[in-house]
């Protein structure tokens, strides 16, 4: 699987890029199509986990995992609040899947945990992705006026791999750097 690049579409296909083709993988089980989902690639376990977004008709909270052949739906005790426009990033210092967004929550393979850290208030949207040169997970806010949020807030966090988060250079500790 860490030869292909997943994509999940928004009628409920999964394709796979290897840098020539796409292939239509065409799983039995697979996830309800949706929207405004977070994905990410847990190199360890060698699964592509998917998150949320929202159905047609509803915020979904639920948590998939694709080996490469076969979307299995993870069914946790705990998960983050249903909604959309939620980013994961894989963190391979602590060996999980991260969710940053009002709340920052961990997907270990099995469960989904909350990490206590300060609210990121401005993590609508925008990329999340792990920056091995500061071991963090870098979160950028991003403003969607399509959302009906005219704030100008921009802002990048930095999550790391003990949980805590930071909007200041002196929160970050030993070389993690923040900036509004």
């Amino acid at each position: 699987l860490a030869k292909y690049l997943v994509l999940f579409s928004e009628d409920g296909r999964t394709w796979t890029y290897d840098g020539v083709d796409w292939t239509d993988r065409n799983p039995g089980a697979h996830p309800t199509p949706r929207v405004g989902y977070g994905m990410a690639y847990d190199s360890v376990r060698k699964r592509t986990v998917l998150w949320g977004g929202r159905s047609f008709t509803d915020y979904l909270n639920d948590t998939w995992e694709f080996d490469g052949t076969t979307w299995v739906e993870k069914k946790t005790t705990a998960a983050p609040s249903p909604t959309t426009a939620r980013q994961l990033a894989y963190d391979p210092n602590v060996k999980k899947v991260v969710l940053v967004g009002e709340l920052t929550w961990e997907f270990d393979g099995t469960e989904w945990s909350r990490v206590p850290s300060a609210p990121t208030t401005c993590a609508t949207g925008g990329p999340r992705y792990y920056d091995p040169s500061r071991h963090a997970v870098v979160a950028v806010a991003a403003v969607n006026a399509a959302f009906g949020n005219s704030d100008p807030c921009s802002s990048t966090w930095f999550t790391s791999a003990y949980g805590a988060s930071c909007t200041t250079n002196a929160d970050c500790g030993v070389n993690l750097f923040c900036t509004d």
